[in-house]
C-alpha cells in the first residue's frame, strides 16, 4: 500500500509538476515498475511537447506544401532511378511509394506516376526545371525548420549547409530504397515476410536519417530510432485502418459529393495523418533525448533559480579541462545534458562568461565553447566578480548590523578562500570527450 501510494505520488508529481516525492519513491520500485513510470514521464512530457510546438497547425501546413510537390518530388526520384539503369529497383519502388502515400488509392497513384515517369530535363525546360527543384527545396525546407522548432536549436544551417543535405537525401534515399526492395526479394523471394518487412525497413531507415539529419543538432542514434520505429509501426497501423475506413465510409460520401474526384479529399487527409505521426515521432526522439533536461526546465521555470558565480565556475573548468585534455571545444548541447540545465540558462552563464573574457565561442575544427585564456590565468575571484550582481545583496535600510557584520565575514572569508585560487586548480579529475561530429 505504501509503495502503490508513493507510485501515485510520482506520476501526480509529474502532472502538477513537482518532484519532491519522485527520487525517493522509484528508488524502492522494481525495473518493470521504473520502466512503466518512465514510460509515463515521457508520455507526459511528449503531451507538452506536442501542445508547445502546434504540431496540428503544422501538419496541415506541411500538408499543404506536399500536395503541391507530390509530382516534382517523385519526378525526381524517378529521374535518380532511371540513372541508375535498372529498371525492377524502379518497379520495386514505384509499388512502395503508392502502398505508402497512396494506399488504397490507386487511380492517383497512376496518374502520380505517370506524370512523374514523363518528366525529364528536356520536357521541363529550364524554367519548369528550375520550379520544380525549388518546389522540393521550399518543402524539404519548411520540413527542417519544423524539425529544429521541435529540438530548439536557435542557430540555422548556412544555405550551403542546407543544400547539401537536401541534396544528400533526395539522391542517396530513393536510391538506398530501391537498392534494398531489389536486394529484399532476390534473396528473400516473394514471401510475406519480405512484402511486410522490406517496406517498414524502407521506412525506419528513412525516418532515422529525417531525425538524425535534419535538426541542426547532435541526435543521437538511439534516439533518433526509437521515434522512427515508432513512427513506422504507427504508420502501418494508421495505414491499415485508413483503407478500410476510407473504402467503407468515406469513399461513398465524398463520391456523392465530389464524383470522381472524391479520392482527392481521401489523399490530403491520408497525407495530413501521415505528418501527424512523423512529427509525433520528432517530438518522440526528443523526448527520450532530453527528458531529464526538460523536467529541470520545468522546474526551473517554476522556482526561476538565479544563475551563480559557484555554478559558472563549474561550468568553465569542465570547457578548460575538455581543451586542455583534448583540444577540443565543447558543444551547448553537451552542457545541457552534463548539467541538467536549460540552454537558455547554459547561454546567460556564457553570455556573462564572455563579456570579461572567460569564455569563447568558436567554429570550425575546434567547435563549441573554449576559455578565453589559459586556465591558470582565470582567477576564481574573476569568475565569482563576474556574477557579484547576480548574488543575493541586503537592501539598503532593510537589515539589521548584526546581519551586515554577517554578511561582510562571510564575504571576507570567501575572499580568503579563495584568493589565488585558479580554474586550472578545480578542473576535474576526468572528463569525457566531446563529441567529434558537429552538425552543418
Amino acid at each position: 500500500m505504501r509503495r502503490t501510494i508513493g507510485q501515485l505520488r510520482v506520476v501526480i508529481g509529474e502532472f502538477v509538476g513537482t518532484n519532491t516525492y519522485a527520487s525517493a519513491a522509484t528508488d524502492q520500485l522494481s525495473k518493470r515498475a521504473r520502466a512503466v513510470f518512465y514510460l509515463t514521464r515521457l508520455g507526459i512530457r511528449i503531451l507538452k511537447q506536442w501542445a508547445r510546438d502546434k504540431c496540428p497547425q503544422q501538419a496541415a501546413a506541411l500538408a499543404f506544401n506536399t500536395a503541391l510537390s507530390l509530382v516534382p518530388v517523385t519526378a525526381i526520384a524517378f529521374t535518380i532511378l532511371r540513372s541508375l539503369g535498372s529498371l525492377d529497383a524502379q518497379s520495386r519502388l514505384s509499388d512502395f511509394v503508392a502502398n505508402q502515400m497512396f494506399p488504397g488509392m490507386e487511380d492517383i497513384a497512376d496518374r502520380i506516376e505517370g506524370f512523374s515517369k514523363n518528366i525529364s530535363v528536356g520536357a521541363l525546360g529550364g524554367v519548369g526545371l528550375i520550379f520544380t527543384i525549388v518546389t522540393c527545396y521550399s518543402l524539404y525546407s519548411y520540413v527542417e525548420r519544423i524539425f529544429n522548432d521541435i529540438w530548439r536549436v536557435g542557430q540555422r544551417r548556412t544555405m550551403v549547409g542546407k543544400f547539401l543535405t537536401f541534396y544528400a537525401m533526395v539522391t542517396l534515399l530513393p536510391a538506398m530504397a530501391s537498392v534494398s526492395l531489389y536486394w529484399s526479394g532476390v534473396f528473400i523471394g516473394g514471401s510475406t515476410a519480405a512484402r511486410f518487412l522490406a517496406p517498414l525497413g524502407i521506412q525506419v531507415l528513412g525516418l532515422v536519417l529525417m531525425n538524425k539529419l535534419l535538426p541542426r543538432t547532435n541526435v543521437n542514434w538511439r534516439a533518433a530510432l526509437v521515434g522512427a520505429l515508432f513512427t513506422a509501426v504507427v504508420l502501418e497501423a494508421g495505414k491499415f485502418g485508413f483503407v478500410r475506413f476510407a473504402k467503407t465510409m468515406l469513399l461513398e460520401s465524398y463520391n456523392g459529393v465530389y464524383g470522381s474526384l472524391g479520392l482527392i479529399p481521401l489523399l490530403l487527409i491520408w497525407i495530413y495523418a501521415s505528418w501527424l505521426m512523423v512529427l509525433l515521432g520528432a517530438e518522440i526522439a526528443f523526448a527520450v533525448q532530453n527528458l531529464r533536461v526538460l523536467e529541470a526546465e520545468d522546474r526551473r521555470s517554476r522556482g526561476d533559480e538565479p544563475i551563480n558565480g559557484l555554478l559558472a565556475a563549474q561550468l568553465l573548468a569542465v570547457v578548460a579541462a575538455a581543451h586542455e585534455t583534448f583540444g577540443k571545444g565543447v558543444p551547448k548541447a553537451q552542457l545541457v545534458t552534463d548539467f541538467g540545465l536549460t540552454a537558455d540558462v547554459i547561454e546567460r552563464i556564457v553570455e556573462r562568461l564572455k563579456k570579461r573574457g572567460l569564455i569563447a565561442d568558436v567554429q570550425g575544427d575546434i567547435n563549441g565553447y573554449i576559455p578565453g585564456r589559459a586556465a591558470n590565468t582565470i582567477t576564481l575571484d574573476d569568475v565569482l566578480g563576474a556574477f557579484r550582481s547576480s548574488d543575493i545583496e541586503l537592501a539598503e535600510g532593510t537589515a539589521s548590523d548584526a546581519l551586515r557584520s554577517l554578511v561582510s565575514d562571510l564575504d571576507v572569508a570567501r575572499k580568503k578562500r579563495t584568493h589565488g585560487l585558479t580554474i586550472a586548480d578545480v578542473l576535474p579529475l576526468a572528463a569525457a570527450p566531446p563529441p567529434s561530429t558537429k552538425p552543418l
